[in-house]
């Protein structure tokens, strides 16, 4: 599921570092929010595919943690 995020982010974004981490990012960000409702390992999948779907902009941007070194 990480690699269609990466790729998803590849079809629009030129610079292949720069896709890479938006699309990782993106997932991290979803797995977060579907680990907070899970109740275990059966529910997890369950969970990160709705919290995929319900992404946006602003939460992805609230919840990212990047450093630039």
């Amino acid at each position: 599921m990480a690699t269609a995020a990466v790729a998803t982010a590849a079809a629009v974004e030129p610079d292949p570092l720069a896709a890479a981490t938006a699309g990782l990012v993106w997932f991290e960000v979803a797995a977060e929010r579907a680990a907070e409702r899970a109740a275990g390992p059966g529910t997890f999948r369950t969970a990160l595919i709705d919290a995929v779907a319900a992404l946006d902009g602003p939460a992805i941007v609230a919840r990212a943690r990047i450093v630039v070194v």
